[in-house]
């Protein structure tokens, strides 16, 4: 079962599951984004930052994150009787970490992607409600920070909100995520519910608009495309 809570510094999630947890989750995204490319642009945007999640998912399942060995609580007895070898003490598990604002992100643009399939998601669908129950813990982790009652809004807004490729604005993302992350810690318990905000609502911000208005002027200016654009960076190191 997937495990999932804050980082110590509020900057993102640690996500810690078995190798068959993993493994599912990946599945069940993939199924939805489809393996070929859209041809929409700024929707192939969307589509790959998610697969920048799948990405780490994968690279956690294959060992290439973080590893531990844990008791599996099994007594000899049990092991006799299952025929284990008394040896086998342990199970192991994967964890990495991601960022808050971009696997936020990633919740409304998952929706968008289901809602594609024209599969019916509401009616007991396997691979939906693996993503879902995933997401889901993703939103409850956040009860460390959040209040009661602002956690109910978060659900709500992000329960209400779907990106739409006509507006999907990865630059801008890239500025409420960085603007986060570098933050204090007591400054992200603080800001947390504005960060949401701002990408679930981000067509209300003036920075959306000015962004979006750069971003276009350059691209016209040096004949490529927006999604080629580059806007901000990421810090080299990240306290998590």
């Amino acid at each position: 079962m997937i495990r999932v809570k804050l980082t110590e510094n509020y900057t993102g999630f640690n996500i810690e599951g078995t190798f068959d947890d993993f493994n599912e989750l990946y599945d069940s995204i993939y199924y939805f984004l489809g393996w070929e490319e859209c041809p929409n642009l700024l929707e192939e945007d969307m589509r790959l930052h998610i697969l920048a999640f799948l990405y780490d998912l994968r690279h956690a399942y294959q060992g290439s994150r973080n590893v531990k060995a844990v008791d599996n609580w099994l007594s000899d007895e049990v092991k006799e009787y299952y025929g284990i070898k008394k040896g086998v003490k342990q199970d192991i598990l994967y964890d990495f970490n991601y960022l808050l604002p971009e696997l936020l992100l990633d919740i409304t643009i998952f929706k968008h992607f289901a809602i594609k399939t024209g599969k019916d998601i509401n009616n007991y669908n396997t691979d939906y409600n693996v993503v879902m129950t995933f997401y889901s813990k993703i939103i409850n982790s956040l009860s460390e920070i959040l209040t009661p009652i602002q956690l109910k809004k978060a659900k709500n807004l992000l329960a209400s909100s779907t990106m739409s490729e006509k507006f999907f604005l990865r630059q801008w993302f890239m500025v409420v995520s960085e603007t986060y992350i570098n933050m204090t810690k007591t400054k992200r318990k603080k800001e947390l519910m504005h960060t949401l905000d701002a990408i679930c609502n981000y067509y209300l911000y003036d920075g959306y608009d000015k962004v979006r208005k750069e971003i276009l002027k350059y691209a016209k200016e040096h004949d490529c495309k927006i999604t080629e654009v580059e806007y901000g960076d990421f810090p080299v190191d990240i306290t998590w």
